[in-house]
């Protein structure tokens, strides 16, 4: 299981492994969904009442209905940063909670840094109707990981399937096996 994953909340999520004595196998998803910030960051970071637990897409796509790794993009536009966190603030986020350009390390943009699970898309509860966007297929995240971390790999738009060194870097991670970070020149 995920090192924060409650298990009496997801034993019907397909984790169980009939073949222990109620112990569950590790969900690691080898597939990762791009976000720009500070959307990741919303999902993340925020404070629980004001966290984003809809994420948008403009197409509806059963691929984004899964557990996904969480990969952030390498750039910061701050004009996209700007619009993100004025949106925020219309959907009741207080501004001293809301992140600050600088507040971002390059060094871990361009990196996986959590997990989701995505559901299909529809109708959302009245606490997340706010952060539906109009024109978009609003998917419903149904677990967030507590478990952040920092594994530096290239990215792709929409889903895309983790490469293998990566994956083996998160599996580690997640499982708490011993496992030595390979240096940033040999992961590209």
């Amino acid at each position: 299981m995920w090192c924060d994953l409650d298990v009496s909340e997801h034993a019907d999520s397909g984790s169980y492994c009939p073949g222990r004595q109620s112990q569950y196998r590790p969900v690691i998803p080898d597939r990762a969904l791009s976000f720009q910030q500070p959307w990741a960051y919303y999902m993340m970071y925020l404070p629980e009442p004001f966290r984003k637990k809809v994420e948008n897409r403009r197409r509806r796509n059963k691929a984004y209905c899964q557990y996904l790794w969480i990969h952030v993009s390498k750039e910061l536009w701050p004009k996209v940063f700007e619009w993100a966190n004025g949106y925020a603030l219309g959907v009741g986020v207080p501004a001293e909670v809301l992140p600050k350009a600088e507040d971002f390390d390059p060094a871990r943009l361009g990196s996986i840094i959590g997990a989701i699970k995505l559901g299909k898309p529809g109708p959302l509860q009245e606490s997340n109707q706010g952060w539906a966007m109009q024109g978009q297929f609003p998917h419903k995240v149904e677990w967030i990981s507590n478990r952040k971390f920092h594994v530096p790999c290239r990215g792709h738009q929409g889903v895309w399937k983790v490469p293998p060194i990566e994956l083996d870097m998160l599996r580690a991670l997640i499982e708490g096996s011993p496992h030595k970070a390979l240096p940033r020149k040999e992961l590209v």
